[in-house]
């Protein structure tokens, strides 16, 4: 079993048909196909898993460059379009009018006052929201206020390393 980004395949595995006999691509709404193609090369079969109500990945390409380069190379923009469509996309509409799909309707991670916004708004209120909040570890003072998005003062300095990123190591301490 091996875990990987679509990114990072192609410096770690062998670019070889059917490497593996198994390909699972998680979180495909924010895959973008070109991406994808190498590990679906790579894979002897395929199972794309997503949610068409994520997010979709970002796509810096002007649509005109989009369509100038889908019209020279003969790719349909209105069934390929890399701005426009997710690789999950792609791969549910490849598979109607008989899609395989199940809801997993049982949410664990958000903050219910969050992800109450998202099922109302495009589950039609399917969702059944478990998440346990108290396990988020927020001081009790924040906990008493209810959950939500907090200001918490943090004094200290930017450390900047060279090739680095930078952080601060009083901010670390407190997230």
């Amino acid at each position: 079993v091996w875990a990987t980004t679509n990114l990072s395949a192609k410096s770690n595995f062998p670019f070889s048909p059917q490497t593996f006999d198994l390909v699972i691509i998680d979180e495909a709404s924010q895959s973008d196909l070109p991406s994808a193609l190498p590990l679906l090369y790579r894979g002897g079969r395929i199972v794309i898993v997503g949610d068409s109500m994520q997010l979709r990945h970002v796509a810096t390409i002007f649509p005109r460059s989009e369509s100038a380069t889908s019209l020279k190379y003969g790719v349909s923009p209105s069934k390929y379009s890399y701005s426009q469509f997710s690789l999950f996309d792609i791969a549910n509409r490849s598979v109607q009018p008989n899609p395989s799909s199940i809801l997993l309707n049982e949410h664990y991670r958000s903050d219910p006052q969050i992800f109450g916004f998202s099922k109302e708004e495009f589950y039609s209120e399917e969702m059944k929201i478990y998440t346990d909040i108290f396990r988020f570890s927020l001081p009790s003072d924040y906990m008493r206020d209810g959950t939500g998005v907090f200001w918490i003062d943090t004094p200290g300095r930017a450390q900047h390393p060279s090739g680095g990123s930078a952080y601060n190591d009083a901010e670390l301490r407190v997230v």
